[in-house]
């Protein structure tokens, strides 16, 4: 809630045509991650994940085991007990697994292959159980958090066509304001950076049969506000456009 708290506050202070993006490492990956199923401005755009857990519990148990050299059992056990007494929240309360089978944003996955701290295979999970449109950089030789500084080039590049899928006006791309009207709807996506539309997705809450020769209404769950003298136009496929 802290994340969304912050998503409000910053589209209130400028405005819903600048693009917002949610952009962690490590912890601060697994929070934004954990948070990608919540109901944000539609000026959110997207989230960066660079080597996030996958939940607290995991990641506790992999620092004592690996790290500290202590057994997970019983010290997880008591942790887990002190977490609930003192803070109210358990460490099994939540995972990016659950946040992304419901996630709504495009999320770019980043992870160093030499992470010796988060295994890469907890972003793979990650990616794995993310429902929305997604992307995958694994850069050879990372450790923890050393991606960029690793492999810069692939890091720049894989911003670059990330930032042009979901945010088109800043290459110059006609702006057009998006607003989510259900829970599960998905905001419109590039699917490379020479595309020239975007991709809609239905918003169904139950399988739809069209039937040959059958014309049907699909929903998008969005609301859509095109600039003055701007048509929108849907095709059943990209090939069909020209």
């Amino acid at each position: 809630r802290d994340v969304l708290s912050w998503a409000d506050e910053m589209a209130a202070r400028l405005g819903p045509a600048h693009p917002l993006y949610l952009q962690g490492i490590s912890m601060g990956a697994a929070t934004v991650l954990m948070a990608s199923d919540q109901v944000f401005p539609a000026n959110v755009r997207g989230i960066v994940a660079d080597c996030g857990f996958t939940s607290p519990a995991e990641i506790v148990r992999k620092v004592m085991r690996d790290i500290m050299k202590v057994p997970p059992f019983p010290m997880l056990y008591l942790t887990e007990l002190w977490c609930r007494l003192l803070a109210g929240f358990s460490l099994w309360g939540y995972s990016t697994e659950r946040a992304l089978s419901r996630c709504r944003l495009p999320v770019l996955f980043v992870h160093g292959k030499a992470d010796s701290l988060i295994p890469w295979q907890m972003t793979q999970r990650s990616y794995d159980a993310c429902v929305s449109d997604k992307t995958l950089l694994y850069v050879d030789g990372a450790g923890h958090g050393e991606s960029f500084l690793i492999d810069r080039p692939a890091c720049e590049q894989a911003l670059r066509e990330f930032f042009l899928k979901t945010a088109p006006e800043a290459e110059g791309r006609l702006p057009v304001r998006v607003q989510l009207l259900r829970e599960n709807a998905a905001l419109p996506v590039y699917g490379s950076a020479a595309a020239a539309g975007a991709d809609l997705r239905a918003c169904l809450d139950a399988p739809v049969t069209v039937e040959p020769g059958q014309t049907v209404m699909i929903p998008t769950g969005l609301a859509m506000e095109l600039p003055e003298g701007y048509a929108g136009l849907v095709y059943a496929r990209s090939g069909l456009a020209g």
